[in-house]
């Protein structure tokens, strides 16, 4: 391979690497279908699961976010979001997400105004216990990852017997019982010999795990990891990546901080992206810089990417502080953008 130290391309954001939603017209957003993994992919889900102001109409997934949009935000206002796994949300988090970072789900708060039997198990006001066999359907089928029992005296039997590979302990001092796992289902068994009062489900997204469900999954095909553990299950991991978690990376992005220049900067005349929880028209600047910021949010509308204004032979380059071996180039375009134009 040879060594070269100025890289051109047209559009998008730049990685160069070196060695080192079933029937849809019942989803329901306060119901929980919008974090059942089987129906939010459906086409009328994708209508009512995802949140775009009427001045945003135009412009496809405000509130998605990360590498191929893997990501939504969940703040309770838009205004909010700063479209980063990291992020906090200052006002919040819509119903069903647990503070700051609003990506960890909290099923009970769905299940618990279901009319199936015990929902109300899952709600935080209820006083009355129930004893064990109890059987209690989900109206979806969910991914969780944490159940916790309360029950009315200390059980070291309570356990939850269905999904199965749930691990359960009893919390010292505590009439709580936790029980983790990796698993998705839509009904739940819990065995004891205490009265249990209330329930709660915990889960991550598809593309994120760990306590907080703040940690990205890098498995082969945009698969979901296990969400305590991080693991890939089938394939191993995505292309770049290695590890048992694939979260160490096979590669040194060069490209990244690195000095840039373009033919001409899009946005300094008006275009139209997010602000304030809203789209408007704005002068801004997608400069060269924007392609190796490490931020790999492909929305347009986020002022994250770089482009040229409209022109004859539009370029974009890279300037390198020395010669280095490449041995991977890729290109990360806007959303909207066909490879026609590039």
């Amino acid at each position: 391979m040879s060594a070269v130290n100025v890289i051109v391309f047209c559009c998008g954001i730049l990685l160069i690497l070196s060695t080192k939603q079933i029937s849809t017209y019942q989803c329901d957003i306060t119901k929980g279908d919008c974090v059942a993994d089987n129906k939010r992919e459906e086409h009328y889900c994708k209508r009512t699961c995802f949140r775009k102001p009427e001045s945003c109409n135009d412009h496809k997934g405000v509130d998605l976010f990360g590498k191929d949009q893997r990501y939504q935000c969940n703040c309770k206002y838009l205004s909010d979001c700063q479209f980063q796994i990291l992020s906090k949300c200052k006002n919040g988090c819509l119903p069903g997400f647990k503070k700051p970072y609003c990506q960890k789900r909290k099923y009970h708060e769905f299940i618990k105004n279901e009319s199936k039997t015990h929902s109300y198990l899952f709600s935080s006001d209820n006083k009355h216990a129930v004893k064990p066999l109890i059987i209690i359907p989900f109206r979806n089928t969910y991914r969780f990852s944490t159940v916790e029992i309360y029950s009315n005296f200390t059980d070291s039997t309570m356990n939850v017997t269905y999904p199965y590979n749930m691990e359960c302990k009893l919390k010292p001092n505590a009439n709580k019982t936790i029980c983790t796992g990796d698993v998705k289902a839509n009904q739940l068994y819990i065995y004891g010999k205490a009265g249990v009062y209330r329930i709660k489900l915990f889960g991550c997204p598809p593309q994120l795990y760990g306590k907080d469900c703040i940690n990205e999954c890098h498995c082969s095909r945009a698969e979901s990891c296990h969400q305590i553990t991080g693991k890939c299950k089938g394939d191993g991991c995505e292309d770049g990546w290695y590890g048992e978690k694939c979260d160490k990376r096979t590669y040194v992005n060069i490209a990244q901080g690195q000095t840039t220049q373009q033919t001409s900067i899009y946005g300094i005349k008006g275009t139209t992206v997010f602000h304030n929880g809203t789209c408007e028209k704005m002068n801004i600047s997608m400069a060269s810089d924007k392609a190796v910021d490490g931020n790999f949010d492909p929305g347009i509308t986020h002022k994250s990417c770089a482009s040229t204004d409209w022109g004859k032979d539009p370029y974009w380059q890279v300037m390198f502080d020395k010669p280095y071996t490449i041995y991977q180039l890729r290109i990360y375009n806007r959303m909207g953008i066909y490879r026609k134009y590039c």
